[in-house]
């Protein structure tokens, strides 16, 4: 089975009960990029150990995946659907984001009179 990789940005994380997805941007910075380039990758609920725990927004990953289709019909609707999903096969972290400072760093440990 041929995997692929993909090096980027953690745009948003979303762990649920089915299992976790990790949206990814191409740029670190997308302020003024005219076409942003996303990627929803998919660790199922029995391989959710795949994506790190303390994964965070803005954190460089390193993706290998293996693209997935689903196919069938819908019960429901009785229409034929196809639907492409990208199998989380490792996550790693490049780099870590800088921990964001509380209220002690802000001021300096004093306490405030408000």
């Amino acid at each position: 089975m041929i995997t692929y990789e993909f090096e980027g940005w953690v745009h948003r994380v979303n762990r649920q009960s089915w299992g976790t997805e990790v949206v990814a941007r191409a740029e670190a910075d997308e302020t003024g990029v005219k076409f942003k380039q996303h990627m929803l990758f998919f660790a199922s609920r029995k391989y959710a150990d795949r994506v790190p725990q303390d994964l965070d927004v803005n954190d460089k990953v390193k993706v290998k995946f293996i693209p997935i289709l689903e196919e069938g019909v819908s019960e429901k609707t009785k229409r034929a659907y196809s639907i492409n999903k990208m199998m989380i096969m490792e996550l790693s972290v490049e780099e870590k984001i800088a921990p964001q400072g509380g209220d002690d760093e802000q001021t300096g440990g004093e306490e405030l009179p408000f």
